[in-house]
């Protein structure tokens, strides 16, 4: 899930290749993988859809609204729904894999080490899964929900809460190394540059963190 693909985008516009019409609003971010385009809609499913020929390889659901964009790898869709549920489903047929309750709706999407996935929840929590079993290998808890995707760098997992504050755990144990506390609520996903978080609050700032201390490199205000 970087949003960055090993390709070359169109040099002119020439129309609308194809249109893929679900039953609600789509707001879930794409992935391509291996020739198929998978994404979540408010109708509650999830799709495959073939890159090329618009056909729809399997849908799966209801899930309740899928907002999130999915975390594709090695054959499996990781995704979550507001009907607080985070699924495995097999790339190519949709079948579910495993199936891992929270208590909150999912908004975030998925982050992937190793044989960890992780996903946060509106419950508070981010949940550390085994990726292969869906079971839970720890979780940690925050003061308020949390939308924010997880970033992850260096053995170190980094998020955001509506509590104000952008944390950095270990991604093997949970433990958290330091917690920076912003003005307002921090909804997206940070971004992990070198020894530099990058990220917005609520507060009208915008915000530059040493990961290694968790201090502030730099502050810049928006309108």
């Amino acid at each position: 899930r970087t949003g960055v693909y090993p390709t070359t985008g169109p040099q002119t516009l020439k129309g609308i290749l194809w249109r893929f019409e679900t039953y609600g609003t789509v707001s879930s971010s794409p992935v391509v993988y291996n020739g198929m385009v998978y994404f979540g809609s408010h109708d509650g499913y999830v799709y495959a859809v073939d890159s090329a020929t618009r056909e729809e390889r399997w849908s799966q659901g209801p899930f309740d609204h899928v907002v999130a964009a999915p975390l594709v790898f090695d054959g499996v869709v990781y995704i979550g729904g507001l009907n607080d549920f985070f699924y495995a489903l097999d790339a190519l047929t949709g079948e579910r894999l495993w199936v891992f309750r929270t208590t909150g709706s999912i908004l975030s999407s998925a982050a992937l080490s190793d044989d960890r996935v992780y996903v946060t929840s509106a419950d508070g929590y981010l949940y550390a899964l085994d990726r292969h079993t869906g079971q839970k290998l720890w979780d940690f808890e925050t003061d308020y929900f949390v939308t924010s995707s997880p970033a992850l760098s260096e053995g170190v997992i980094y998020f955001g809460s509506a509590d104000g504050r952008l944390y950095a755990l270990d991604a093997i144990t949970g433990e958290q190394h330091w917690a920076f506390q912003s003005g307002g609520s921090i909804m997206s996903a940070p971004a992990i540059v070198q020894d530099t978080a990058y990220f917005g609050a609520h507060d009208h700032q915008f915000y530059a963190v040493d990961i290694s201390t968790g201090e502030p490199r730099w502050t810049f205000e928006t309108v």
